[in-house]
């Protein structure tokens, strides 16, 4: 006997998108608040797009939503890891002008030349958010694939036989895959080495 779960999935920044859940009751309402955050993510950090929040970025110091304050520190964060390889500038005046860019809460402060892209880490960075958060107001096992990039939170009900079920937690790591080389940006799939952060269990 296997526990019952539910899934859905579609297209979204030209990849395949799927959201596994362990409780079957919850799969419209976690497909409703994961579908509404890829849209306001997109609207944050699609270059390609006019209204996006990171083409109002200027030189100096900048006030931005929580929410791309959170991409641009996972950006960062898979910079340092990557030693650069994962670049999170689109244009700068020097190698590693990335160094110099600052988050403080909701304040993001650019070095004089530096335009953003954050098309590496964005997709990977939206599927961690999106299961993590999704578990957490849904009370269950959520696991969420955008393309190759695969994030699991919540709980893993028992299997048959077995009396005891496992707590997923973020975890930091990031892992760079060599098999993509290519840079691209949203609503196309992510480019170059992804980082990907794994949790245990999930559905």
């Amino acid at each position: 006997m296997t526990s019952a779960r539910s899934a859905t999935e579609w297209s979204t920044w030209g990849a395949h998108a799927r959201i596994v859940v362990t409780d079957p009751d919850a799969l419209s309402s976690a497909s409703n608040l994961i579908r509404g955050y890829l849209a306001a993510a997109d609207a944050a950090v699609n270059r390609d797009r006019a209204d996006a929040e990171i083409r109002s970025l200027d030189e100096g110091p900048n006030t931005v939503t929580p929410m791309f304050a959170r991409f641009l520190t996972d950006a960062l964060a898979a910079a340092r890891t990557t030693e650069g390889a994962l670049d999170p500038t689109a244009s700068a005046p020097a190698p590693q002008s990335w160094r110099s860019i600052t988050v403080d809460g909701t304040e993001v402060t650019l070095p004089a030349g530096v335009e953003l892209d954050l098309t590496a880490t964005a997709r990977a960075s939206s599927a961690d958010h999106c299961a993590s958060t999704t578990a957490e107001l849904l009370g269950c096992g959520v696991l969420v694939a955008l393309g190759g990039d695969i994030a699991t939170a919540g709980t893993t009900p028992p299997a048959a036989g077995r009396s005891r079920s496992r707590t997923c937690r973020a975890t930091p790591p990031v892992r760079c895959r060599s098999r993509r080389v290519r840079p691209s940006r949203p609503p196309a799939p992510s480019s170059r080495c992804i980082p990907t952060r794994s949790r245990c269990g999930g559905p």
